[in-house]
This record gives C-alpha cells, sequence and structure tokens, in this order.
C-alpha cells in the first residue's frame, strides 16, 4: 500500500536506543530510505545503542526490500549497535528466525519476541535490552 505523504515507518528514540515500527507493505526505495535513516543515528550516536524492529503490523516483504533490510541490519552489527529486538506477531515466525540467528551465530545479540507468546513477552524483552 504506497499512499503519497504517508511512510509506512516511523523511528523514534527511546530510553534503550532506537524504536523501528514497521506498518503494512514497506516498498524496497522506503525500506531503503528508513534503513539509511537508522543507520545514520546510530553513526551519529557516541554511545552503542539498542534498536528494536516492530515487525507486529507489517506484511511480508518484497524480495527487494528483504535484502535491503538484511544488508543494512548486518551493517548495523559492525558499528555501535549493542543489542536488536525484533517484536513478530507469529510464534510461528519467531521460532524460525530464533533458529536462524543460532546458525548465524548473532543469538547474543539479537532476539525475536512473538507478541502471541502471552503478556510475557513485554517483560522479557526489558529485562534483555536492560
Amino acid at each position: 500500500m504506497d499512499i503519497p505523504g504517508i511512510k509506512m515507518y516511523s523511528i523514534k528514540e527511546t530510553k534503550y536506543g532506537l524504536l523501528v515500527e514497521f506498518y503494512e507493505t514497506v516498498a524496497a526505495d522506503e525500506m531503503f530510505e528508513c534503513m539509511k535513516k537508522v543507520e545514520s543515528k546510530i553513526e551519529n550516536n557516541n554511545y552503542e545503542s539498542n534498536i528494536c524492529f516492530d515487525m507486529r503490523n507489517m506484511k511480508p516483504l518484497s524480495i527487494e526490500s528483504r535484502e535491503i533490510f538484511d544488508n543494512s541490519r548486518f551493517k548495523l552489527f559492525r558499528t555501535k549497535v549493542r543489542k536488536t529486538a525484533y517484536i513478530l506477531n507469529s510464534s510461528l515466525k519467531t521460532a524460525l528466525y530464533r533458529r536462524m540467528t543460532k546458525e548465524a551465530g548473532t543469538f547474543s545479540r539479537e532476539k525475536y519476541f512473538s507478541s502471541q507468546e502471552g503478556e510475557n513477552w513485554e517483560n522479557e524483552f526489558n529485562n534483555w535490552l536492560y
């Protein structure tokens, strides 16, 4: 869904770092714009930071958008990012991504949370980032 003037993402600074929220369908050009802004904010920090990607309201990404997101995400690992959290709305997707991070060896620095796993996920999320 591409509505002129309406962004399908938002970036907010929080007490734990950056919160990046995605909505609906994020086109490749918009994903590129979003991730460049995130990279810039992280590079301009004088301290290590955390990032949370809230993907609960996002539809599946196109292959091009996914590649942009993944390339930027890996680039951020080499900067001042301490931890990265992902919030999904599916226990199945969350389990799949958790397995992939273990296999990739990034499990200590990135974690997936499912909003479908009861009310405890927010406590887990906060405890992990702090």
